[in-house]
């Protein structure tokens, strides 16, 4: 991730919007959402991450970031994640 300076975080961040895209989350029970709070693991643990290092983040943008570093996520779904900025409530 040369270059690209991500905030650590131990507590999660703020637990009603995605770290990643900013839509507001939904809890687990609300059924197989796009919009369901996960935790993400800024760097993935298949990539030397630690399970105390996460954010919140929707099932959309933790599906699509998999094991990326946070750098090449945000390039490869810009557009996606610009589209779900738009639909903010």
């Amino acid at each position: 991730m040369s270059g690209y300076a991500e905030p650590e975080r131990r507590s999660g961040g703020d637990p009603r919007r995605c770290h990643y895209c900013g839509i507001q989350l939904v809890n687990g029970s609300s059924g197989d959402s796009d919009r369901t709070a996960t935790k993400d693991h800024v760097i993935p643990i298949s990539n030397g991450g630690r399970f105390s290092k996460w954010v919140w983040a929707c099932k959309g943008c933790n599906c699509r970031k998999a094991d990326l570093p946070v750098g090449t996520f945000r390039a490869r779904f810009a557009d996606w994640l610009r589209s779900r900025k738009g639909n903010l409530p």
